[in-house]
């Protein structure tokens, strides 16, 4: 009597365990709610994951001397394309084809590259970094505008002729808008990002537009309207990233949230995730809307966030590889 009792009780512990297991994996929260986002790891390694235009296809960089390079993830496999050490500095041409990348090695191995999805490599130039590849209105998909060698200065590569030319004496980390017209770059008057300016330069007439002060990170909004970035800004207990907004026409500026960085427009342009940094939401990736208001949390750890063609889904990366959030 006492061992049937005893396996009784060890069965219904058992079976209580596996219901609390089965429920914690489906989302459950004792009350039959899926929580709101489930992940999933492509890599068990590796950062700042890019999806293609088309978001088909992921790139991504090795982190660790035994996986250097550019790494490709499509239909559930993964396959190295370089083995270069740069990491993270890699752009989409606009048919999803090839990637413009630099490597920051020096002679006939630095500069600008190209690499397809098949791993055949092409190099641009000696020096350059920070490609950005748009369709240019009159140059096609040629056109690759990037940083001059390893200073300040803008340039051109047509990628069919492999001819240079530079645009203009200032500027960094340059960004062409969604329709081809403008660019916008960052000044810098100092190391400190406090003090960096962010400049738009109309491709055709050639003028020039002071925005905002602005960090290193930014990005266009789909229909070029807009300019999200991250800037350090004075609190009452120092200094804080915050995550802004400003309007290209009107030139009006808005912080969307303190303690933030690393923003990036979602494809269909009414969201805008982050990275938090322990600010008023705290470490992690977060949605909001351009126009402000409550952020919703996508993960309590990560890095890099990019948007699907929808919010439904976003990659980052963390310390244990390459990962996709899916909104159940």
């Amino acid at each position: 009597m006492k061992n049937t009792l005893k396996f009784g009780i060890k069965s219904a512990f058992t079976c209580a365990i596996i219901i609390t297991v089965i429920s914690l994996i489906l989302g459950g929260c004792g009350n039959g709610e899926k929580a709101p986002w489930s992940y999933e790891r492509l890599a068990s390694f590796g950062r700042t994951p890019v999806y293609s235009p088309d978001r088909t296809l992921i790139i991504f960089g090795g982190n660790e001397a035994d996986d250097l390079g550019i790494w490709l993830r499509s239909g559930g496999s993964t396959t190295r394309l370089t083995t270069f050490s740069h990491n993270w500095d890699y752009v989409w041409s606009p048919d999803g084809t090839k990637i413009a990348f630099t490597n920051s090695s020096g002679g006939n191995n630095g500069g600008m590259w190209l690499v397809d999805t098949q791993g055949n490599l092409e190099h641009l130039s000696d020096t350059g970094r920070y490609p950005s590849w748009k369709t240019i209105p009159g140059m096609g998909d040629t056109t690759i505008f990037f940083q001059s060698g390893f200073g300040t200065g803008i340039s051109r590569i047509f990628t069919e002729s492999g001819e240079i030319a530079e645009i203009m004496g200032i500027g960094e980390y340059p960004r062409v808008s969604p329709n081809g017209e403008y660019i916008a770059f960052l000044v810098r008057s100092d190391i400190s990002s406090t003090t960096d300016s962010l400049f738009l330069w109309n491709i055709s007439s050639g003028d020039l537009e002071s925005l905002a002060a602005c960090g290193m990170n930014y990005d266009w909004s789909p229909d070029g309207n807009t300019i999200t970035y991250e800037r350090y800004e004075y609190v009452s207990n120092g200094s804080m990233l915050n995550v802004k907004v400003v309007n290209v026409n009107t030139g009006y500026i808005a912080t969307l949230w303190t303690g933030a960085k690393n923003p990036k427009f979602c494809p269909n342009g009414n969201r805008i995730v982050f990275e938090g940094i322990a600010g008023d939401a705290g470490d992690g990736i977060f949605m909001v809307s351009p126009s402000g208001g409550s952020v919703e949390e996508v993960t309590s750890a990560g890095y890099g966030p990019e948007c699907y063609l929808n919010i439904d889904r976003v990659i980052y990366w963390n310390t244990s590889g390459i990962w996709i959030a899916n909104r159940n």
